[in-house]
């Protein structure tokens, strides 16, 4: 892999060297989760509220995991910065013992408190029992997930976004494979229904952790694993940066949950149609997200090269490119909402209008989340993880407390006017923080 200075030269030019292959990565992450739910489709709405129902309990239980990725990447991209190639890879071996140590305990953690995490959110009987067994079988693969996003992000972190994509790219197309197969069963390949769609996932991490480790210990890389020896030192500073990051994907995740319970209040029907939203919109938002993780790697090496100035044209341009980028999206999702749902769900038209009114409510806030994700993603990259918490919590509370409010009286659609009206403060509140502080800016 070319070594890749970004500190240097034109910002846009290094933003969108690092964002496209990002969000092409991140594109075949979502082709991937939408191939599940394609497939899963094939089985009825019971089958697809299952899968929304798991998904808030795996993104919360996989916090953790996310802040110590974004603290190898801060670390990774900081040391780069400052020409520390030793240290660079002392950081990528310690992130990649920590996530799998934090891995393997939520595994066994994951694997016990399964039935009462979806027991929770009241679903039927016929839910719960799909919702329960993909569950599980995901968490089985909980270590492979967490070595590869450990490598993944301290290889991001350093500016090699084309190596991630390669793996990703594998990936998707082996999951497109192995998912009809493990879902509907060929052969001496039993049917294992929902619970296919989560085998085909382990399987697919395991082959992209084998990837990414024996690259990284071949020497053909820029980055190169030194001894597995456990440094406590570095370890503390790992947990000190990504627990903040881990709470704020914690308190996306609670939000996501206690919203997907208000849904499957109003029945499976509405539960199914805001869990496919939910996958749709992931999709939407990645050219935000690409943007983000490329202005924190590019933050994290000026920040390192203490190239203070240099953050605010990081700054402004990244704003400017995930603003426009979502707009464009908003006015595609707006028009294309209604063949986009049919496609997942055949047969269901009570559903997939549910899911079109909600996407196009949806388009109406994308516009402000590139704003909000960009920014957010630069103050990470800086070393800052507290600011994003606390600014997350706030709008949050404000989301979920408006849904709850505006149901009684909305109904389900409380829930989507709810959706708009927390995104767009989300972004208008990161906004005047961002403005109103120059401790980014130290010159």
């Amino acid at each position: 892999m070319a070594e890749k200075d970004l500190t240097r030269g034109p910002v846009l030019k290094a933003l969108l060297a690092l964002a496209l292959p990002i969000t092409a990565s991140n594109l075949l992450s979502t082709v991937y989760q939408l191939t599940d739910a394609f497939w899963v489709g094939r089985l009825g709405a019971d089958a697809i509220a299952a899968v929304a129902t798991s998904f808030p309990v795996l993104f919360l239980v996989s916090s953790l995991g996310f802040g110590l990725a974004i603290a190898g990447r801060i670390l990774a991209s900081h040391h780069w910065g400052a020409g520390n190639r030793s240290s660079v890879n002392h950081v990528a071996t310690q992130t990649l013992m920590a996530m799998i140590a934090a891995s393997l305990v939520i595994t066994v953690v994951g694997l016990a408190s399964a039935d009462q995490l979806i027991g929770l959110l009241g679903v039927t009987p016929e839910v719960f029992a799909s919702a329960t067994a993909y569950l599980k079988t995901f968490f089985l693969g909980t270590p492979f997930i967490f070595a590869y996003f450990a490598l993944q992000s301290v290889m991001q972190g350093i500016g090699d976004a084309r190596t991630p994509m390669y793996i990703m790219l594998t990936t998707v197309l082996l999951n497109f494979a192995l998912d009809p197969l493990f879902i509907f069963g060929f052969g001496p390949i039993p049917a294992l229904g929902v619970a296919g769609a989560a085998m085909a996932t382990v399987f697919t991490e395991f082959v992209a952790a084998a990837l990414a480790i024996f690259l990284l210990f071949s020497g053909k890389h820029a980055i190169q694993l030194t001894p597995l020896k456990p440094d406590y030192a570095l370890t503390r500073k790992l947990f000190s940066l990504g627990l903040p990051a881990s709470f704020e994907q914690g308190l996306r995740a609670t939000s996501m949950f206690l919203l997907t319970w208000l849904a499957a209040s109003f029945g499976t029907g509405v539960l199914a149609a805001y869990g496919l939203s939910g996958r749709i919109f992931s999709f939407i938002i990645i050219p935000a997200m690409g943007i983000s993780l490329a202005a924190s790697t590019l933050a994290g090496q000026t920040y390192g090269a203490k190239k203070f100035r240099r953050l605010k044209s990081v700054a402004r341009q990244s704003v400017a490119v995930s603003f426009a980028f979502m707009a464009l999206s908003a006015a595609a999702l707006y028009v294309f909402s209604t063949p986009i749902t049919q496609a997942f769900l055949p047969g269901e038209p009570e559903v997939t209008l549910l899911a079109t009114e909600f996407l196009q409510m949806i388009a109406f806030a994308l516009p402000f989340i590139g704003i909000e994700v960009s920014l957010l993603g630069l103050v990470r990259g800086t070393g800052n993880t507290r600011a994003p918490l606390v600014l997350t919590l706030a709008t949050l509370v404000l989301q979920v407390f408006a849904a709850y409010a505006l149901s009684t009286f909305l109904g389900y659609k409380g829930i989507w006017w709810a959706y708009l009206v927390g995104n767009v403060v989300a972004s208008a509140v990161t906004l005047a923080w961002f403005r109103s502080t120059q401790t980014l800016f130290k010159t």
